[in-house]
């Protein structure tokens, strides 16, 4: 009996273990393929101008801002796990997450041919009309969101080959396991140059610093367009810092 007890605990516990393994499965943060929204970028700020909710309470607060949303595309293209990184309002924030997570599927992210899930951060913006809107074509002005938004040499698969090649794990940080996901906030202006480098939300003081620095060493990028003129935009980029 104690044997017959033993051997059916036993099959339990592998099976609980086999279960359990099958669901773990691996997150990238980067791919040979990215995740792609159907129609690109220009699809999915569309996709967001005419999905988007301004919530009735955060409009009479005149709340506004930019909310970042970090989710998963995982391997059939599915938006999940939804969470907001860099928040602005509580209202602002669960519209914001609502608007990714109704998402259509997208294109799946490949890793030598095979589609695996992968980390995704997008940037919605909050923002509302008022009586300053006609000064937008100023030359200062700076946007967040154009008609074309700038573009890395290359894109986004040459940028991120880029920072892999040009950050440097501090070796104080590394000796005291710092690590971290660390947003960049810069402005692409009118000619393509990187300007105003500054840590939207930071880890470690060395990582910030080093992030700051691979950032600064960017090329020209092609600036973004405004009604068909060169205009200043603002980007935002996550730099991970992971140890092996």
């Amino acid at each position: 009996m104690k044997k017959t007890l033993s051997l059916l605990l036993s099959m339990v516990i592998i099976s609980c273990l086999h279960i359990q393994a099958q669901n773990t499965v691996e997150v990238y943060y980067v791919a040979d393929e990215m995740p792609e929204f159907p129609g690109k970028e220009e699809a999915f700020k569309k996709y967001i101008a005419e999905n988007v909710q301004y919530p009735e309470e955060a409009r009479k607060k005149n709340i506004q801002g930019k909310v970042f949303v970090r989710f998963i595309v995982n391997e059939n293209g599915l938006v999940e796990n939804a969470e907001a990184v860099v928040k602005v309002d509580e209202l602002l924030d669960k519209e914001a997450i609502r608007i990714i997570s109704n998402s259509p599927a997208w294109k799946p992210a490949k890793i030598k041919g095979k589609p695996v899930k992968v980390w995704y951060t997008a940037p919605i913006y909050f923002m509302l009309e008022n009586e300053n809107s006609s000064k937008a074509n100023s030359k200062d002005s700076v946007y967040y969101v154009v008609d074309i938004m700038p573009e890395y040499p290359g894109g986004e698969l040459e940028f991120k080959k880029f920072i892999a090649m040009n950050v440097c794990y501090p070796p104080e940080a590394r000796a005291k396991g710092a690590t971290g996901r660390i947003y960049v906030k810069f402005i692409v202006d009118e000619n393509g140059k990187v300007t105003n480098e500054e840590i939207l939300r930071g880890a470690d003081e060395l990582l910030n610093k080093e992030a700051l620095k691979v950032i600064s060493l960017l090329p020209d990028w092609t600036p973004g367009k405004h009604n068909g003129k060169p205009v200043k935009v603002w980007k935002t980029m996550p730099i991970n810092f992971q140890l092996q």
